[in-house]
């Protein structure tokens, strides 16, 4: 049995609001008892073995407490039974456990050859009660159908059993239990075997007959195989690995880089990998996973995963020094983790039996006054869970792979949730039903850590971040309505969000990720800063503010602040979003302004307006795609007018009046025209309200020039061009108006040169 190092885990359980209809994830039994590696779980049994002196009883009856006993334990009934039987390493296939007994520990020769130094094959058969002695000597049994698998060694036996001239030889041998006839040729070179009907899958080391099986020009690999009893032919996968486990057509396996190459891409070959070989296919799978002592049943390869080698917190609780039970879905190609420290895994259906040091859990699970014992646990692998999960405290949770919940996931106080490869998937059947909250911290805040997941639903539903609550979200995507307010926090990079909404003095931080649906942002001292991003809908609510906007339009932004760029000014009461976007393009604009703000809204568009209280919204030369109002707020939608003034011949007429009055012919604005001619007026369409919308009618535009004038009229619907010609003047080359200018500009020319020639005749004179 393997050492495994003690470390102090905080336990984590996972509860429901309605604890009345929630069946624990893991079971934990308070037995004491030692799993062997993989076939430990059948049809609802798990076998082990128990130290007497552990648990201080003497379980077979033999007046001491110094063996070594074979249990099992029914996990829908919850009861233990005591074989009696002395014995380690037990595996269960139906109702029979097989496993090894050490002659010594009962001081009995079992296979007849005078000394009690073996170590013999017996079996339990559960139906009948009764414990059978092969009298063969083996190790590390399995069962399946009736027929006990194990391996003998020549070193052990102290033969040479194929007449090699060593003795360093492993055969996998044998035993029906129902003809009681034994298979025990040298045929099947290998140790620690596997079975599932007719397939055996074993080990071989290249160096036993220094035969390279896997083709990589030397002879010092662990290679797995496969033997097929009705055929009785060996198969060579050629993949290297150590410790296979066999269900139906797939044989699971871990393989060590530094035997190989790097398995898991992270630049190493250190690591220690969970592969499997599919018998119909012919190849081998390398799922990436870290992992040792696989087992499988299924679609689901359950391992351990020691976090010192692995380098990362596989079961979420700050630190990197526990053994943690992980699976991998054949079905998904999804790594999960149970969040539970345990070593020696074995799966029967959607269950994992493991054992655990009360060490790891800081716990007298069975009451005997340490917390030095091994206890068997196991853990339910969720297909929907039912009822909401509830984190408190300073929990811990961890999903991995598929996680499916008819229910909410809140977390509240110091716990933490965590998604790691993960898919959370709400199964709600409508709008939302269901949500994952973060709310009332205590002692710290409630967490949510997103890498490379993704949390969805078939409907719409909130994620929502309160109080000083924190969320990261790296290569993850979220097609949650994302809610972060309070004085919360979130990081999201490189990840897709599809609606993100920030407020109060919530801090939110988005890198180069995409905003699918919309970002709205609003409160006193909220801020968002986006950079490297696309924002598909950018939508702000500002309250009590003057400010002025130009060139709001869909594109890319290299700088873009909503204080800088407004030249925004907050009366009392009233706020504005620290909202900043760099390198980051936006592909829609919104606006929302309330109480007594005053905005205007230059050459820009808008998807989205709403004018909320008494505000005053301007918008010059602006479209919105929808014009909301709540109370008294009002719009006025102006236009540009470019008047071109010319004469009776087409000529530009520089200086010229350009007015344009209303219907009770008041000035509505005047401008003169530039040196092309052109005046540039900016005229009210209409003033629009909750009531409806108030066109002011057409303009009269009319313009002078000395004594010649004309005029037009004009409805300002858009922007529009008039051209306005004086009919009875013609531009002169040299026009009236410029003769007094040119005339006083070369007098002043001809006094600086007198001047300065003045200045010269008395300098020579002196």
């Amino acid at each position: 049995m393997r050492f495994v190092k003690a470390v102090l885990f905080c336990f984590l359980i996972l509860a429901s609001v309605l604890r009345m209809s929630v069946v624990a994830e893991t079971v934990n039994t308070g037995i004491v008892g030692e799993l062997a590696a993989a076939e430990s779980f059948d049809r609802g049994i798990i076998v082990f073995s128990t130290y007497e002196f552990s648990v201080g009883v003497d379980l077979n009856g033999d007046s001491d407490t110094l063996d070594i006993v074979i249990r099992y334990y029914n996990v829908s009934s919850g009861i233990t039974t005591n074989t009696t039987a002395v014995g380690e390493n037990p595996t269960i296939g139906g109702s029979i456990i097989a496993f090894t007994t050490y002659e010594g520990y009962i001081g009995e020769d079992l296979n007849n050859d005078t000394d009690i130094n073996d170590y013999i094959l017996r079996y339990y058969d559960i139906a009948s009660g009764t414990t059978v002695n092969t009298g063969e000597f083996g190790l590390e049994p399995v069962v399946d159908n009736g027929v006990v698998v194990f391996f003998v060694a020549e070193d052990w036996l102290d033969k040479d059993l194929n007449g090699d001239g060593n003795k360093v030889d492993r055969f996998v041998w044998y035993y029906n239990v129902f003809s009681k006839t034994i298979f025990n040729a040298t045929a099947i070179s290998g140790t620690y075997p596997s079975k599932c009907g007719d397939i055996i899958t074993f080990v071989t080391w290249e160096n036993w007959d220094n035969i390279d099986l896997n083709g990589d020009g030397d002879a010092l690999d662990s290679v797995i195989r496969y033997y097929n009893v009705s055929e009785g032919t060996i198969t060579n996968t050629e993949a290297v690995g150590h410790e296979p486990s066999i269900d139906g057509n797939v044989i699971a396996f871990y393989t060590d880089e530094s035997d190989v190459s790097d398995l898991n891409g992270d630049g190493d070959t250190s690591d220690k990998i969970i592969r499997y070989y599919d018998i119909s296919a012919g190849t081998v799978i390398n799922t990436a996973a870290y992992g040792e002592f696989p087992c499988i049943e299924g679609n689901i390869i359950a391992f351990e995963t020691w976090e010192p080698d692995f380098g990362e917190d596989a079961n979420g609780d700050g630190d990197i020094n526990d053994m943690v039970i992980r699976y991998y879905d054949i079905s998904l190609g999804a790594i999960a983790t149970t969040a539970e420290t345990g070593f020696y895994a074995a799966v029967d259906g959607r269950r994992i039996a493991f054992g655990t040091y009360e060490s790891y859990l800081d716990e007298d699970v069975n009451g005997d006054g340490d917390k030095s014992d091994i206890i068997i646990r196991y853990y339910t692998i969720p297909t929907i869970r039912q009822g909401n999960l509830v984190l408190e405290g300073n929990d811990i949770c961890v999903i991995e792979g598929k996680f499916d919940i008819n229910g909410s996931i809140i977390v509240t106080e110091n716990a933490t949730l965590i998604l790691r490869n993960a898919v959370v998937n709400f199964t709600q059947t409508s709008n939302y039903q269901h949500n994952m909250t973060f709310r009332n911290p205590v002692d710290g805040n409630p967490r949510l850590q997103s890498e490379n997941s993704v949390i969805t639903s078939g409907y719409w539903f909130e994620v929502i971040l309160y109080d000083n609550s924190s969320a990261t979200f790296a290569s993850s995507t979220d097609t949650a309505y994302l809610q972060v307010y309070g004085s919360a926090t979130a990081s999201i990079s490189d990840s897709t969000i599809e609606f993100l909404a920030v407020g109060d003095s919530a801090v939110v931080s988005v890198v180069n990720s995409t905003i699918s649906y919309a970002l709205s942002a609003w409160g006193d001292t909220s801020v968002v800063s986006v950079s490297n991003s696309t924002v598909e809908f950018l939508a702000t609510k500002a309250m009590s503010v003057n400010c002025t906007f130009a060139n709001v339009v869909p594109g890319f932004l290299p700088f873009w602040n909503f204080h800088i760029n407004s030249s925004m000014v907050i009366g009392t009461g009233g706020y504005a979003p620290n909202v900043t976007l760099v390198d980051t393009n936006v592909n829609g604009w919104q606006f929302e302004f309330q109480e007594s703000s005053n905005a205007t809204i230059i050459d820009s568009q808008l998807v989205y307006l709403h004018c909320y209280g008494y505000s005053n919204v301007w918008l010059v030369n602006t479209t919105a795609g929808l014009i909301q109002f709540t109370m008294d707020g009002i719009v006025y939608v102006s236009w540009y007018l470019d008047a071109h003034v010319v004469d009776s011949i087409g000529q530009d007429v520089p200086s010229a009046n350009v007015n344009a009055t209303y219907t009770n012919a008041t000035i509505a604005e005047s401008e003169l025209t530039d040196i092309g001619g052109w005046a540039r007026l900016t005229l009210m369409e209409k003033m629009m309200n909750a009531s409806g919308s108030y066109p002011l009618g057409n303009y009269t535009v009319s313009v002078t020039y000395t004594t010649h004038s004309t005029n037009a009229t004009i409805e300002m619907t858009e922007n529009k061009q008039i051209t306005l010609m004086l009919e009875d003047f013609v531009v002169s080359e040299f026009p009236a108006f410029i003769i007094l200018p040119l005339f006083m500009m070369a007098t002043l020319v001809l006094v600086f040169i007198f001047g300065k020639k003045h200045s010269l005749s008395k300098s020579a004179n002196s």
